[in-house]
């Protein structure tokens, strides 16, 4: 999970304005794995200082 946050840290430091921010869109509340990878991204995106603009889950990984 640290390569995937470093990589979307360095993508946004090229890309974004500074003080820019992020959309979190996590998977599913009854999904481990899914948790597990929402609270890297949230250390990750700690550490950067970008700020998440919001955050979220995504029930059941359903679409709508």
């Amino acid at each position: 999970m640290r390569f995937h946050n470093r990589w979307l840290i360095i993508c946004k430091r090229a890309a974004c304005q500074k003080g820019a921010g992020v959309l979190q869109i996590n998977g599913s509340p009854t999904d481990a794995a899914a948790g597990l990878i929402r609270d890297g991204i949230h250390r990750g995106l700690k550490a950067s200082g970008y700020a998440t603009l919001a955050e979220f889950d995504t029930p059941e990984w359903g679409a709508a």
